[in-house]
């Protein structure tokens, strides 16, 4: 037989090696996808039977994302100098410091929690709050999202934000930035007390989630009737004599409450949310 002949003969079988291999993975592919759906039916219909509500767009797709540790940064926080100008530091014991500036002054503890206090008339917003507290929050390297704003009077309202790595929300770094008369007087709260440093990475199911969540929540005896979101998020953890650091957990947000589900450890915590109707 000619080599032409034999060569064009090689590129059939080829081509239609090829094409059965082609149905065999879009064949496997189909399967994942319709086992997954399945399994996203069957665990809203449980949810159902425990007589909790929650719509099939507020099921999350499973998500990895890294586990950070957290490295600790000096002890003067990033871009201080540029938010409060020459600034004296003083130790408060306890792994605490206080920094008297120009403008104000500021306290950061070992653990994450600070508070600034501004000299009044010294940040005023352009009349929208919220990006304005996201902007001075971003001098201090600290990244974040707007939750909310609650008006208490005429005169003064709150932001509350919360710090984010990558863009995933992280527990309990939740901070709010008062304002008076549209001058910034204070920011308080609790925010990554270093930079994170990816560790490792960690799977995030969202069906295994929404079943132990069920599960767990049952054995707490907390009553729910609809699950209003279930986002990835990240706790932060701190310990005496472990570092700190960020686990991937889910986010639930219930009619009578919110949660954390650490996938890792199957604790399930009640957290505080901020009190602001959205």
């Amino acid at each position: 037989m000619e080599w032409s002949k034999l060569k064009n003969i090689i590129l059939i079988l080829l081509v239609i090696t090829n094409f059965f291999l082609l149905i065999l993975v879009g064949s496997q592919e189909l399967n994942v996808v319709q086992t997954q759906s399945s399994a996203r039916a069957d665990a809203l219909r449980l949810a159902e039977k425990n007589s909790i509500s929650m719509s099939r767009d507020r099921l999350p797709r499973d998500i990895t994302l890294p586990v950070f540790s957290i490295s600790k940064n000096p002890e003067e926080p990033e871009g201080l100098r540029t938010l409060l100008g020459e600034i004296t530091p003083q130790s408060l014991g306890g792994s605490g410091f206080l920094y008297i500036g120009e403008k104000g002054e500021a306290q950061f503890r070992s653990r994450g929690e600070m508070l600034l206090q501004f000299l009044p008339n010294v940040y005023f917003t352009d009349g929208n709050p919220a990006p304005h507290a996201e902007k001075i929050l971003s001098l201090l390297g600290i990244e974040t999202q707007i939750l909310g704003v609650e008006t208490l009077s005429d005169h003064q309202l709150v932001v509350y934000l919360i710090q984010t790595v990558d863009q995933i929300p992280i527990y309990p770094c939740i901070l709010q930035a008062t304002y008076m008369d549209g001058s910034l007087t204070m920011i308080s709260g609790t925010r990554l007390p270093g930079s994170p440093v990816r560790i490792q990475a960690q799977e995030l199911s969202a069906v295994t989630g929404l079943l132990r969540f069920l599960e767990l929540l049952g054995e707490t005896g907390d009553i729910c009737s609809t699950i209003t979101a279930m986002t990835a998020s990240y706790q932060m953890t701190t310990g005496l004599s472990t570092p700190a650091a960020l686990t991937p957990v889910w986010y639930f947000e219930t009619d009578t409450g919110s949660y954390l589900l650490n996938m890792t450890t199957s604790e399930l915590q009640k957290i505080q949310t901020p009190p602001f109707l959205p």
